[in-house]
């Protein structure tokens, strides 16, 4: 599966036109499959999409999400099978940077923006006030805070008996808390909405 980059970077070539012979670029282009669609769904994707003025950009954006989506999904299965923080920080950073232009495309929603950039503050920053100050930097920065999803007030009381608890203990378990974290998260959140496969 090709990187992002090497979608971004295929992508430049342009869509093919009906007809139109493959220049190497342009062929690499066809053949990049982002991830998370399948051959015949991207291609679909590039015939539907050919004719517009704006096809190769909207291509572009497409792939450059669903490499992002990708990413989000194997950082959430790596939480989920309790992969450790510092194995997860260059996926996290990298989920983390492409969050506000996703926000911004409207491809995520506030109260998704909100849970994701949590969870990737939490593989980032070890102390839990540096995160909270760091979350509430980046809802003011990104306007994110202005529609609060309802049922934050209720996990951010949970969360702090949480961390409170597991900050008493003699010997804490980074990973346990994590867990407990990502479990409240379901709890009052609901399911995560599955990344875009």
């Amino acid at each position: 599966m090709p990187d992002a980059r090497a979608v971004e970077a295929a992508a430049g070539a342009g869509s093919l036109r009906h007809g139109e012979p493959a220049s190497p670029a342009r062929q690499a282009f066809a053949e990049a499959i982002p991830p998370g669609v399948t051959g015949a769904q991207w291609h679909q994707l590039q015939a539907e999409l050919r004719g517009r003025p704006d096809g190769a950009a909207e291509l572009r954006r497409l792939a450059d999400y669903f490499a992002w989506s990708d990413g989000l999904h194997r950082l959430r299965e790596a939480r989920r099978a309790g992969a450790e923080a510092d194995a997860l920080r260059p996926l996290a950073l990298a989920v983390d940077a492409g969050l506000p232009m996703r926000l911004r495309r409207g491809e995520v929603s506030a109260a998704e923006a909100r849970q994701i950039k949590s969870a990737t503050l939490e593989l980032t920053l070890a102390d839990p006030s540096e995160r909270a100050i760091a979350l509430q930097r980046w809802l003011a920065a990104e306007a994110v805070s202005a529609r609060p999803d309802p049922r934050q007030a209720e996990f951010d009381q949970r969360q702090a008996v949480i961390v409170a608890a597991w900050a008493a203990k003699p010997a804490r378990d980074r990973g346990a808390l994590e867990r407990e974290l990502e479990s409240l998260r379901g709890q009052v959140f609901g399911a995560p909405p599955p990344a875009s496969r």
